[in-house]
């Protein structure tokens, strides 16, 4: 059985418009007609008894919140028809026409110069907005492994795809904003000594297109294996509100004709709408994930306790311990208060000692920067063993190999040295 429709993922930045008109004219020969677009996603049906070719036009003085038929876009519209354009589908600021007898048809565009400005207008603003959400992603990536102990985010493997998450979409929407950057210096270099500007050709944004598809593969592959701490349904949803959400807010401005101002209110109503549900799937996933951890695991599980140093847990004290693990680190969590001694610490660790390292160099780069006076400790334990202190607080950071432990000397009647030596033999040397 024959298959009549395709629907393709194609997407591109006003400057890449010759890119798309390639692209549509190579489909067009094959049989495959263009029929709709709808973002991304375009919709074929195969005739190969037509002969057509593709203009791809970027009309800039339509704004991303009109509505799909504005008065702008009407109004040039029929000056592409008159032409001999008929029209196939809106993107935004992108418009498309084809017809079916090329020879006989004028060129929308004549002066190059007024082509790249109406171009460089409409991708400016796609590019503005990219340098906003790699402004805001890179800030993620700083406060979560720079900005404190990045030792939660290293041990919960949700965390860690969300880092990774963060980290191509800076690499793929950085891609962009510098290509925009370089097809528009060049651009603006050949109109100044009268050259043909050239745009970017469909086989350069193949390339880039590849980025995505990384991406894709990397959502797909951890779904799969299901390693996050959060169910696939709920990642799933996470990931797919957003894009629903501005899916349904974009079909009701294109169905209501409202104006421009009222079209703003209306999508930033629906980011609203789409980041407080967001923000709620993800608060309850924590909070599942943090009633599902082992808080009350038996004392043979745990590694350092208050009877490693001489004293008897009461018989009512219910310590708190809490265990993560990731691909990439280990992190457990330990609280005793029996109102007579306290015994608190986080003990971090990882198959690569550079990753402990990382940790213990933010961890005390952190309490230096909240003023805490963190310093190097010269201990009595064997050397290659790094120990930072709090004088104020008998805190102490120890760090060795592929461990590190953050501990807190409670004990009124036990020196430093001994709380050290127990520390190391318990932790690090058994």
């Amino acid at each position: 059985m024959a298959i009549n429709t395709k629907i393709k993922v194609f997407n591109f930045f006003p400057y890449e418009c010759e890119a798309a008109e390639e692209y549509l004219n190579d489909m067009a020969r094959k049989g495959w007609i263009l029929k709709s677009i709808k973002g991304p996603f375009l919709t074929f049906k195969r005739d190969k008894s037509k002969t057509v070719r593709y203009t791809v036009d970027i009309l800039h003085r339509v704004s991303e919140f009109d509505c799909k038929d504005s008065n702008e876009a009407l109004e040039y519209r029929d000056y592409c028809e008159a032409a001999g354009w008929k029209f196939v589908g809106q993107r935004g600021k992108v418009q498309i026409f084809y017809t079916e007898e090329p020879k006989n048809t004028l060129e929308i565009h004549t002066d190059e110069k007024e082509k790249f400005r109406s171009v460089f207008k409409a991708s400016l603003y796609n590019a503005l907005a990219h340098v906003v959400l790699i402004g805001t992603w890179l800030f993620y990536i700083y406060t979560v492994l720079f900005a404190s102990s990045p030792d939660y985010t290293l041990s919960h493997n949700f965390a860690l795809l969300t880092l990774l998450m963060m980290m191509l979409l800076v690499l793929i929407f950085g891609v962009e904003v510098v290509g925009f950057i370089t097809w528009s210096i060049r651009a603006n270099r050949n109109l100044k000594v009268n050259k043909v500007m050239k745009y970017n050709n469909y086989k350069q944004i193949r390339i880039k297109r590849s980025l995505p598809l990384a991406i894709a593969l990397i959502t797909l592959i951890s779904m799969i294996c299901n390693t996050s701490d959060m169910p696939v349904v709920t990642t799933l949803m996470i990931t797919f509100i957003p894009v629903i959400g501005i899916l349904i807010t974009r079909l009701f401005i294109n169905k209501k004709r409202y104006s421009r101002n009222v079209n703003i209110a209306i999508t930033l109503f629906g980011i609203l709408i789409s980041a407080v549900l967001v923000m709620s799937i993800v608060g309850r996933g924590i909070s599942r994930a943090i009633i599902n951890i082992d808080n009350n695991k038996s004392q043979n599980s745990v590694e350092l306790s208050l009877t490693d140093f001489g004293y008897k847990e009461a018989n009512n004290s219910n310590p708190y311990t809490s265990f993560n693990e990731s691909i990439l680190a280990k992190r457990s969590v330990y609280f005793s208060d029996d109102k007579e001694h306290d015994l608190s610490y986080t003990i971090f660790e990882s198959k690569y000692p550079m990753i402990v390292e990382f940790n213990a160099d933010r961890l005390v780069k952190t309490l230096n920067k909240y003023k805490l006076n963190i310093r190097e400790y010269k201990s009595k334990l064997p050397s290659g063993v790094k120990v930072y202190a709090l004088n104020e607080s008998k805190s102490f950071i120890l760090v060795y190999g592929n461990r590190m432990i953050d501990a807190r000397n409670n004990f009124t009647d036990m020196d430093d040295e001994k709380f050290l030596s127990i520390v190391y033999d318990k932790v690090f040397k058994e």
